[in-house]
């Protein structure tokens, strides 16, 4: 009996030290150690906390600015087109422009910046930057600089625009998180539209100034168009968050008193480190296998947009084969709650990447449209055109040339970056009846 219980004992031990082995957390990946490593920017060329301050008060009452309207939003829905909208409405531009002095200088000031880094806080959150009212500013811009090329100011309108374009397309490339960068995205978009505007409302100017609108228009680059900067950051906010659980050992309620012991019998809640003790839960490796899921989502965003295009449903579903098993898929214990946490915050974001190659694809319609206005060319020598552009003027999915519409006076393409039925379209010439953008 003696013989037993040692022999017992024995095998309890191997299989404890077996335990322990195979429960030991594993080494921070090389790669995830350099993701997490956020960009040296010094504080003087940094633009975020600018961006932040957008609103702050100019008075002791604390009172934040807001810029009062947006007229671009009423004029886009007049039937007689957005110029003719914003030069008839023209005193009532300025003197929005005027009451909103203070932000539209902040916002002048911007574009003097070349960096980007949005800085984790103490908590895990970073103070929200006022997107809203940039926007507007924005906006009101861009209609300043269209009132400049109506007064035949164009080279001070389009210099406006110009700086404006390199501001947000510096914020797409180091935008740090994946809301920044979907911003960037949109507002880039929104912007183009106008210009797309201002050349078919002013072809003569367009013609003269054919070189300043290229330069404005160039095609996006690999790391405009790669989401790896805005997924590290993402990573770098799961990093803090598992880092702030890590570090929670007690709780207190809404009174401030201790209730560590009320939770002690709740062994693998959150507010209770034991289950942080176990074989269940790895910091490293939950940080490994996020890191390892991002870094595939980055390397799809590099891809050609064709390929994007192809494999986003295919790519989407192996990964949350791979990332987001099932119940009784045979999930090993080891680190099962890391893996949990992986599995909870799956998501598929091969739509992000078709919305900027939607971007890149108005870039491309709105160079043909330059190029074509620049020329004179009459309608029926249009198509045939389109069909001798080169590939980097072609529809972005197929490297068909972009479609000819004769009655509406549209160049378009099929978007992809969203689930409905639509196109990214530019018109020549002047827009009556409908709007830029079918969608």
């Amino acid at each position: 009996m003696r013989k037993f219980a040692i022999v017992s004992l024995g095998i309890s031990l191997l299989l404890a030290i077996a335990l322990l082995v195979s429960a030991r957390d594993e080494s921070l990946n090389e790669d995830v150690s350099r993701s997490l490593q956020k960009p040296i920017v010094a504080a003087e060329k940094n633009v975020y906390l600018p961006l932040v301050n957008f609103v702050s008060p100019i008075n002791k009452d604390g009172t934040e600015l807001h810029f009062t309207e947006n007229i671009l939003s009423a004029c886009d829905k007049e039937r007689g087109g957005l110029i003719d909208c914003i030069v008839q409405n023209r005193s009532q531009i300025e003197k929005m422009l005027s009451d909103n002095q203070t932000l539209l200088d902040r916002y002048q000031a911007f574009l003097n910046y070349t960096q980007f880094s949005q800085p984790l806080l103490n908590e895990g959150e970073s103070t929200p930057i006022p997107f809203v009212d940039l926007q507007r500013v924005k906006l009101a811009l861009w209609a300043k600089s269209i009132l400049l090329i109506k007064d035949g100011k164009a080279a001070e309108g389009l210099d406006l625009l110009h700086r404006d374009t390199q501001f947000w397309r510096m914020l797409l490339t180091q935008s740090d998180n994946l809301l920044t960068h979907m911003v960037a995205v949109t507002l880039l978009r929104k912007q183009y539209e106008l210009l797309s505007r201002i050349v078919a409302e002013f072809p003569q100017m367009a013609a003269a100034e054919k070189n300043k609108l290229l330069q404005m228009i160039a095609p996006l680059s690999i790391q405009e168009l790669s989401f790896r900067r805005a997924l590290a950051g993402e990573l770098q906010l799961v990093a803090h968050a598992l880092t702030q659980l890590d570090q929670t050992n007690s709780c207190a309620d809404s009174s401030g008193k201790d209730c560590t012991n009320a939770t002690a019998a709740a062994n693998w809640s959150l507010t209770n480190p034991m289950w942080r003790k176990t074989p269940l839960y790895r910091h490293n490796a939950t940080l490994n296998l996020q890191a390892g899921l991002l870094e595939q989502w980055a390397g799809f965003s590099e891809l050609p947009a064709t390929k994007i295009a192809k494999q986003k449903e295919s790519f989407s579903q192996s990964l949350e084969k791979e990332y987001k098993p099932t119940t009784g898929s045979g999930m090993r214990v080891y680190n099962y709650i890391g893996k949990q946490f992986v599995a909870t915050g799956f998501a598929d974001v091969s739509a992000y990447f078709l919305k900027a190659h939607d971007l890149n694809g108005l870039l491309r319609l709105i160079n043909l449209q330059i190029q074509i206005t620049s020329l004179g060319l009459p309608d029926e020598r249009i198509g045939p055109f389109l069909q001798t552009s080169d590939s980097e003027f072609t529809n972005p999915y197929t490297g068909e040339a972009m479609i000819w519409d004769a009655k509406e006076r549209t160049l378009s393409f099929p978007a992809q970056g969203r689930k409905d039925a639509g196109e990214i379209a530019v018109m020549l010439g002047k827009s009556v009846l409908r709007a830029q953008d079918k969608h």
